[in-house]
């Protein structure tokens, strides 16, 4: 923080503060004028543009207000949270797609949970319903906890760590699987062992709801999908975007079936799958019949 003081132009405060991690309380903290203390900077200059992250200290922060230079404070979470653009801003969409199809009551899995915000949005508006996220990725899952933790939601388990390919699931039975932006970061055999999986561990008539950019009929549904399908192939050439058609045929041969594809925004798609004897292998009529 600064404040203006007589002939010196600009006080630099330095504050430093030490936290407990699981309560959050502040268990120390030192509070310093000394004009050489650093801060932390991380922002775009109003005149210069985008600046590099990196510490400053209060000379060169007097000379960016002296030159009228907007500075701005790296902030960062006292705590494990963390936070991806995407899913600020699919989850209510999603969510809306959610309140509709899942039962009123029982064990939702999702797969992929990545940061923890999906989860922690889905059971704090559905609290009837239980959450178990899970993420392969075992250092993501302290961001979900934290995110759980925020939130005070008795309704979702500690993360589990699932690979989907490695059968049997931890789960045994989940009378929801929720998938968002897995698909396409993964190989097919990704994809084929998810929709087996999740005809395994669900109960007939129970869904599946997978999220993501989807090619429809073997083309991309916009410039945008085509050029992020080709920058996924040349990170990973087993990653990209798969076609609805196909991911069908799969989800058919385990018994699940594609009831609804439901546009959200960015040009991706909710697809919702439910469980059923009568399943037919791709759902065609299911898929040409959505405009």
């Amino acid at each position: 923080m600064n404040s203006q003081a007589k002939g010196s132009g600009l006080v630099g405060y330095n504050v430093q503060a030490a936290v407990d991690a699981r309560h959050h309380p502040i268990v120390a903290h030192e509070v310093t004028n000394d004009g050489n203390g650093r801060v932390r900077g991380d922002g775009q200059d109003q005149a210069a543009g985008p600046r590099r992250r990196g510490y400053f200290n209060g000379t060169e922060l007097k000379a960016c207000e002296d030159a009228g230079i907007t500075t701005y404070a790296y902030h960062r979470c006292m705590d494990s949270r963390e936070t991806a653009p995407s899913p600020e801003r699919n989850k209510q969409p999603m969510l809306e797609v959610l309140a509709r199809v899942l039962p009123p009551r029982g064990l939702v899995l999702e797969i992929g949970s990545g940061t923890g915000q999906h989860v922690v949005h889905f059971a704090r508006a559905l609290p009837a319903l239980t959450f178990q996220p899970s993420e392969m990725d075992v250092e993501r899952h302290a961001s979900i906890e934290a995110w759980v933790a925020e939130g005070n939601l008795s309704n979702v388990k500690p993360p589990l760590a699932i690979d989907v390919t490695k059968h049997p699931w931890p789960v045994s039975a989940a009378d929801a699987v929720v998938c968002i932006n897995v698909i396409h970061i993964s190989p097919w055999e990704a994809t084929l062992a998810l929709m087996a999986g999740a005809g395994r561990i669900l109960p007939a008539s129970g869904v599946l709801v997978t999220y993501g950019p989807y090619m429809r009929g073997g083309a991309h549904t916009s410039q945008s999908n085509e050029a992020f399908d080709a920058s996924l192939r040349a990170r990973n050439p087993l990653w990209g975007v798969r076609d609805i058609d196909k991911v069908a045929e799969v989800a058919g041969n385990e018994g699940l079936a594609l009831e609804e594809a439901v546009p959200m925004p960015a040009n991706n798609f909710t697809l919702v799958w439910r469980k059923s004897n009568g399943a037919l292998p791709g759902a065609r009529a299911l898929v040409d019949g959505f405009a």
